[in-house]
């Protein structure tokens, strides 16, 4: 499932399972039915709105898609990390704060 919302409607998108096929969608008027009871998906005086809604969701899924920081996984080195001492007590762990006796 995906979706995208406004201040006014709601658009959602379902998808076969483990697989990319949608199968069905909703679009709700939140402004006129809060409690999204009633799609307005196939109501024709909708559809410009769903148009532009399926659009919107589709260039944010696009956008998730591209990483971040393109990185060439050939080019990474993983190193260990430095050892922390975890220990919670003052006696052991130098960086815990000390008692007052």
């Amino acid at each position: 499932m995906s979706l995208v919302a406004t201040r006014t409607h709601k658009y959602v998108r379902y998808y076969r399972s483990s697989s990319s096929t949608v199968f069905d969608t909703e679009l709700y008027d939140t402004d006129n039915d809060p409690w999204e009871s009633s799609s307005v998906a196939d109501d024709p005086s909708y559809a410009t709105l769903a148009s532009e809604l399926d659009s919107a969701l589709e260039e944010h899924l696009a956008a998730m898609m591209e990483p971040l920081f393109p990185v060439d996984r050939n080019q990474i080195t993983w190193e260990p990390a430095e050892a922390i001492d975890l220990r919670l007590d003052s006696d052991t762990n130098p960086r815990w704060p000390q008692t007052p006796s």
